[in-house]
């Protein structure tokens, strides 16, 4: 028997895999778990093959024996639901492409985590639903450093381009960099404020340098 479990969730999920028979360069099998896996010590090799979930593979000539059962530890990508939850990722599509349906921050992404942490900060930080200033928010959009947006929005906003992007951790480094730049703005930033935003700046300034000027060769 072959499973696939979610390291965060613990819990049995379904996963499309492709399954590669030893000795040949014919098609891969495709395969779901769970499901039997026959004549285990004919195939070498498994992973992974799904876009909700992060690379995995494993060699089966090492990890199994001939009555094993086979154990596949699985991660599921932020902004993606099991196969359970949304078997056609429509529900996921929604949220790649930034639709929330109306709905508050909170229950965007409650279906997506359990991270506690996340779900404390949608609940106090982030806009609720029902004050999204529609044409204020567009006219925002306009300035992409978010800084025209109110606390609640912007929060909304680097929460969901964080999600998307895998880039949880980054939330918190948006917020400083905001309230440095506000800081700035009302003459009482902190030396370690300037700081930061010059190394941000710094940063830019070296990445826009070497897409701008050509490619060099040494000798």
């Amino acid at each position: 028997l072959l499973e696939a479990i979610d390291i965060d969730t613990k819990e049995k999920v379904f996963v499309p895999l492709e399954v590669i028979v030893d000795g040949k360069s014919g098609t891969p099998m495709k395969l779901t778990a769970p499901c039997l896996l026959l004549n285990k010590g004919n195939y070498s090799h498994l992973r992974v093959m799904s876009e909700r979930y992060y690379p995995a593979s494993l060699d089966l000539q090492v990890s199994t024996t001939s009555d094993s059962n086979l154990t596949l530890f699985v991660k599921k990508k932020s902004g993606h639901l099991s196969y359970v939850q949304d078997p056609h990722a429509h529900r996921s599509l929604l949220v790649q492409t930034g639709g929330s349906g109306g709905g508050s921050a909170v229950e965007l992404i409650q279906a997506f985590t359990e991270d506690k942490k996340l779900l404390a900060y949608a609940k106090y930080l982030c806009d609720d639903g029902k004050k999204v200033q529609r044409k204020k928010r567009a006219m925002a959009q306009q300035d992409q450093s978010g800084l025209n947006l109110s606390f609640e929005e912007f929060c909304t906003e680097i929460l969901h381009e964080c999600l998307t992007k895998e880039k949880t951790e980054a939330i918190r480094l948006y917020i400083a960099l905001r309230h440095a730049i506000r800081s700035a703005e009302n003459g009482t930033w902190s030396v370690e404020s300037m700081w930061d935003i010059r190394l941000v700046r710094s940063y830019y300034e070296r990445i826009q340098q070497s897409q701008s000027s050509p490619a060099t060769s040494t000798v």
